[in-house]
């Protein structure tokens, strides 16, 4: 990501600003103190930046799961539909009987609901 790149960078200029403070101090008499303030502020940049990465992918979870549960239910409706319109001939055969049809209805079409989830992001 480049906001990565961009505070990696501030930090490393101001932890090497303090390094060479430091080091100057040790050949003065008289030492300047030392200021956190940079490195503290970009601490907490990094902090609110792991907040944000967090929020976002939780919500991605949560769009991806509700976009894989409207995609079953829809699925499970026009299956449904397809199966009102067949002739009375096709549940007369034992493959198509009403107790394998509503297991098909209930899980086969439920296994959908994980495409999306395990199948993204690629």
């Amino acid at each position: 990501m480049p906001v990565f790149a961009v505070l990696f960078a501030n930090v490393i200029y101001d932890l090497v600003a303090l390094a060479i403070t430091a080091a100057n101090n040790k050949m003065l008499d008289t030492p300047v103190p030392l200021d956190y303030g940079p490195t503290n502020k970009w601490a907490l940049y990094f902090t609110y930046l792991a907040l944000l990465v967090t929020v976002s992918y939780f919500l991605q979870v949560m769009c991806i799961g509700l976009m894989g549960d409207s995609f079953t239910r829809r699925l499970r409706v026009r299956y449904f539909k397809a199966l009102l319109r067949q002739n009375m001939a096709y549940f007369d055969k034992p493959a198509n009987s009403i107790g394998a049809l509503t297991t098909r209805l209930s899980t086969e079409l439920t296994q959908y609901t994980r495409l999306p989830v395990t199948e993204w992001p690629p």
